[in-house]
């Protein structure tokens, strides 16, 4: 259901830690159109933050197989745009190492380095950026620098 067609652009993720909005960009069509499909059937419904990395990403979804490949339902076409960058608080969709840099359909990450991680850009797709909460992701960032943060549940809403 890639053609889904939603008025609002905008997400919510709670976490335990606390709540952040992100814009889904337009520059990235496939992607918004894919996330808020899944979002729509219930695929994040019950998901946690399956891989936090201090400094680089926390990323939840669909989960990998054990021979390192992610188990997606289809794949996404890559949709790259200078405007979309991999700084901090970039919402981007994850892939296994495909030449194509087609990004998975459930496997989502969210960067947490201060500074971005724009060796990134170009490679994974990038469809949206936090708004509100930048707080709540450095806590978040923060607790896993410090190793004191177990899972993190996550509820996703439209806005």
């Amino acid at each position: 259901m890639l053609g889904c067609q939603h008025p609002s652009d905008r997400i919510e993720m709670r976490t335990e830690m606390g709540t952040m909005i992100f814009r889904l960009s337009e520059g990235a069509p496939l992607h918004k159109a894919n996330f808020l499909s899944e979002l729509e059937n219930g695929t994040w419904a019950h998901v946690s933050f399956n891989r936090m990395v201090p400094n680089f990403v926390i990323q939840a979804g669909c989960p990998d197989r054990e021979d390192g490949t992610i188990d997606a339902a289809h794949w996404i076409d890559g949709e790259f745009a200078d405007s979309l960058t991999h700084r901090f608080g970039a919402l981007g969709m994850g892939r296994d190492a495909n030449p194509e840099k087609r990004s998975a359909n459930c496997q989502f990450y969210i960067v947490t380095h201060p500074e971005g991680v724009h060796r990134l850009d170009g490679d994974y797709t990038v469809f949206g950026q936090l708004l509100e909460g930048h707080e709540v992701l450095r806590r978040i960032n923060e607790a896993v620098v410090e190793d004191s943060i177990g899972v993190l549940s996550l509820q996703i809403a439209l806005r």
